[in-house]
């Protein structure tokens, strides 16, 4: 669907600039072509609807989450600049040239500042979206290990087993969906102990004691989480 949109919006930019130009060469008076204001507003007309479809292209693959928002909304400022920039074309006439010269730059100016400031907003939503992402990748490794842990837990296992991974389970299962740098580790050391269980009743002794050790590490991770908060 990008892909389609993204033409979508190359294929308006096309038709915007041939309406400009039609209704420039066409429909307006000839001071719209030969006036110095008269140019320098045809111009920024044009470099409006190149920013525009740009924009429009990019905002067209826009992920989920916080930092595609910011893009879409983002689009808002060259479709502001573009209209006012036509407006002062259409105004050309009764302008003095010094004085639409000086509208164009502040204008100009202006988009380049909403331009710069919504790309460092993206910056900083599309590191909020990864980290919030890393952040719940740690549950749910863990999660999934345990899951497949009991998924092959043999019908025979004692209940010693059965019911220290069960408790694992529900740890996990009510378990903060945050992470931090200070869990990363705990975290690793959960998902290796849950994938290494034998679940073998021949290893059971080796099975109890890495299963305590499961538990302990996840009472550790609540304790560091609740210790940040």
């Amino acid at each position: 669907m990008s892909k389609f949109g993204t033409m979508g919006a190359i294929g308006l930019g096309v038709v915007l600039m041939a309406v400009a130009v039609a209704f420039r060469q066409l429909i307006l008076p000839s001071v719209y072509s030969t006036s110095q204001a008269g140019i320098v507003g045809f111009v920024a007309v044009i470099v409006g609807i190149v920013v525009v479809t740009a924009t429009a292209a990019r905002a067209t693959t826009a992920g989920q989450g916080s930092a595609g928002v910011v893009r879409i909304a983002g689009a808002t400022v060259p479709i502001l600049y573009l209209m006012a920039a036509a407006v002062i074309w259409l105004a050309s006439p009764v302008l003095p040239d010094v004085a639409a010269y000086g509208i164009h730059i502040v204008l100009i100016a202006v988009l380049a500042i909403g331009m710069i400031g919504i790309g460092a907003l993206t910056g900083h939503a599309k590191a909020s979206d990864e980290a919030r992402d890393i952040s719940f990748a740690g549950r749910e490794a863990m999660m999934s290990s345990a899951q497949s842990a009991q998924r092959k837990l043999p019908g025979e296992a004692s209940e010693a087993i059965s019911g220290m991974l069960t408790k694992v389970i529900e740890s996990i299962t009510y378990a903060d969906r945050n992470s931090c740098s200070d869990t990363v580790l705990i975290e690793r050391a959960i998902v290796e102990g849950l994938d290494r269980l034998s679940l073998d009743p021949a290893d059971e002794a080796a099975d109890v004691a890495s299963l305590s050790d499961i538990q302990r590490r996840l009472d550790e991770r609540r304790d560091v989480l609740k210790a940040q908060k």
